[in-house]
């Protein structure tokens, strides 16, 4: 929490959950990157070219039932295993490609260590590039590890929910002190005499390692925390109740009001 504006009749504070938001975004942006990557359901189908030995096949990339990518592959003469080597353990992964007539063509696709399947679907297709009629489909679906990405997916929203953005305005003149925090569950807001605050303080929350603190409002009947999270002491937090007991015990809070 932060200083705004301090004048000799107001003091604003705001605070940005900064380390929450980041927190959220270190789950969110891997796992919806690597849903996008890893979960798509792809659909091949490919159908022959007049007169040549080469096909033209359409991918389309699907995930909760929505399209989301579309690739179109010219030329095709035939499919090929990509695959790529774990360094840690030393074995390959698998995937299918696209032979074309001046490149090899790789989509967006898992790479699985199961390659018997991948080379039954290679032979099929050449059989079907030399004999066949009609349409060849093929489909390549998510590795089921992939699932446990929308954990990740989760946490990260499960975080969104406890971030909570704070303001806190005190005014002399209106001897008033409104603290309001507004977040995805909602708008909270509360207001109370600024002469009913007796001083700001660190409050420390005793757990199993380490004390932990979080700046507290002392009123004369009860306790008003700032932020609904507490954190090992810092000089920031000093400051924070530093400056709000030198407002409150400014002149202007100590005279008589008409």
């Amino acid at each position: 929490m932060r200083v705004t504006k301090k004048t000799p009749d107001q003091l604003h504070l705001f605070h940005i959950p900064y380390a929450i938001l980041l927190a959220s975004l270190m789950f969110l942006v891997p796992g919806v990157i690597g849903i996008y990557y890893t979960l798509q359901h792809y659909t091949i189908h490919c159908t022959k070219n007049p007169h040549t030995t080469t096909a033209h096949c359409q991918l389309k990339g699907t995930l909760l039932g929505h399209a989301v990518h579309e690739q179109s592959i010219a030329h095709v003469r035939s499919l090929r295993l990509d695959r790529q080597m774990d360094q840690e353990d030393n074995t390959f992964t698998y995937a299918l490609g696209f032979v074309t007539r001046k490149k090899f063509v790789t989509y967006p696709a898992t790479y699985h260590l199961d390659k018997a399947p991948k080379e039954l679907t290679i032979q099929r297709f050449q059989k079907w590039l030399r004999e066949g009629k009609g349409v060849f489909t093929f489909y390549n679906a998510p590795e089921p590890l992939g699932y446990f990405l929308y954990f990740f997916v989760v946490g990260g929203v499960a975080m969104l929910f406890l971030a909570r953005f704070i303001r806190l305005t005190m005014d002399h003149r209106q001897n008033k002190c409104t603290l309001t925090s507004w977040g995805l569950t909602g708008r909270q807001s509360q207001q109370f005499a600024l002469h009913a605050i007796e001083q700001a303080t660190l409050q420390s929350t005793n757990d199993s390692e380490h004390d932990t603190y979080h700046v507290v409002l002392q009123l004369k009947d009860r306790t008003v925390p700032l932020i609904n999270y507490s954190s090992t002491r810092t000089q920031s937090q000093e400051k924070l109740v530093e400056s709000i007991n030198d407002f409150i015990m400014s002149p202007l809070h100590l005279s008589p009001k008409s």
